[in-house]
């Protein structure tokens, strides 16, 4: 206990910065929840906003036991936790609980585990422990082993379906195979061909309701008749149509808290989980919303800045992937709330209201804080600064 203690005092010593923001962000959070469901007869008498600050306690929990390992130690287990977590994602095609048209859940006494979002974590892991110290990742054939090791958990998840979080996995591999050193026209090279399979992904995987969702997005951007447009945002765009509402309303500082008029009127379905943002928008205006994307740019460049520092390579690559990680899901949730992006069913870290989703971001966190605590000092090879093209 001692021992435990004295971790955890250095590493909220060193790095307290990254602990208050990202409680910071919480705090908006959990604001947000009880607005989003104050006004929503299916969810007035469920306290939600209390339920899930019960769930970021054991979040944070989670979060302090992380950071007082030392990671290092997780290098040896690092494949067993990458195919636990698969086989939890597996796990699902068999005993998954049916929600909004997906197998993502497994239900438990008491709560309800979403194996993908460990997934993510066990991913960034993974990866960390296979490319510390490979030396061909700037081949074609040294890109095979990370590739397979993103794919085959990233279809198996795209399969439940879980269109948004699959879409986290290319990112991690991209972020994490470049600071190993892969070279940067492969990587353009792999850019290209995976969008050139957009279509290949469309027909062949995705769900008629998804292609529904892709539809109505590039609809918007096609000319219509007022009539077809009506038709069209009372149908298949209705959630899109009202999330753009609820941001393009809001004005410069909002309606304030638990006063937005669509909010009020319940008329964006998910708004305290997937679309949590727009409720922000149209009730802090655009002030609020872009001191909220300050609070991630802060908390994100904080993590980067500690992969910068730290030069042994598992923790580095851990640190990094865990900052695409949290970039990635911020830039596809908001990019879904203004219609930027196709809706994907993507919560926004630290504020949409979750359980599996919330304890696995203060895990990522508690594995930032472990690595800035216990690093060893080692003479590395090229920063993230100087690449190779």
């Amino acid at each position: 206990m001692r021992r435990l203690v004295t971790n955890l005092v250095l590493a909220l010593r060193g790095e307290w910065h990254v602990v208050l923001l990202a409680l910071a962000i919480q705090v908006v959070g959990l604001a947000f929840i009880w607005s989003a469901c104050v006004h929503d007869p299916a969810w007035q008498d469920a306290d939600l906003h209390w339920s899930q600050l019960k769930r970021v306690a054991v979040a944070m929990g989670a979060m302090l036991i992380t950071m007082s390992i030392r990671y290092e130690r997780l290098g040896p287990y690092a494949y067993a936790l990458y195919l636990l977590a698969f086989l939890g994602v597996l796990a699902t095609y068999v005993i998954g609980v049916d929600v909004n048209h997906s197998r993502r859940w497994i239900r438990l006494p008491g709560f309800q585990l979403q194996p993908s979002e460990f997934m993510k974590i066990g991913l960034v892991i993974g990866l960390a422990r296979y490319l510390q110290y490979r030396r061909d990742v700037g081949s074609w054939r040294g890109l095979i082993g990370p590739f397979l090791l993103t794919t085959i958990p990233m279809v198996a998840v795209l399969k439940a379906p879980d269109l948004g979080t699959s879409l986290l996995f290319i990112p991690i591999l991209l972020a994490m195979v470049y600071a190993a050193g892969a070279r940067a026209q492969h990587l353009r090279l792999l850019l290209v061909l995976g969008l050139v399979s957009l279509p290949a992904l469309y027909f062949g995987f995705l769900h008629g309701y998804q292609r529904s969702r892709v539809d109505v997005w590039l609809q918007q951007w096609v000319p219509t008749t007022v009539a077809e447009r009506r038709d069209r945002e009372l149908a298949e765009g209705y959630q899109m149509t009202h999330a753009k509402i609820m941001v393009g309303s809001g004005g410069l500082s909002g309606e304030g808290l638990g006063q937005g008029p669509v909010n009020r009127g319940n008329l964006l379905p998910e708004k305290h989980t997937d679309f949590i943002f727009p409720v922000i928008a149209e009730e802090w205006g655009l002030l609020g919303s872009t001191g909220l994307i300050v609070l991630y740019g802060s908390l994100i460049g904080s993590c980067l800045g500690i992969a910068y520092r730290v030069r042994e390579p598992f923790g580095r690559l851990i640190v990094l992937g865990v900052a695409t990680l949290f970039t990635s899901q911020v830039f596809i949730n908001l990019g879904m709330s203004v219609g930027l992006l196709p809706i994907t069913g993507l919560t926004l870290p630290f504020v949409s209201y979750g359980g599996s989703a919330t304890i696995v971001a203060y895990i990522g966190l508690g594995l930032v804080l472990s690595v800035a605590t216990h690093h060893q000092p080692v003479v590395a090879g090229e920063g993230f600064s100087e690449r190779r093209s």
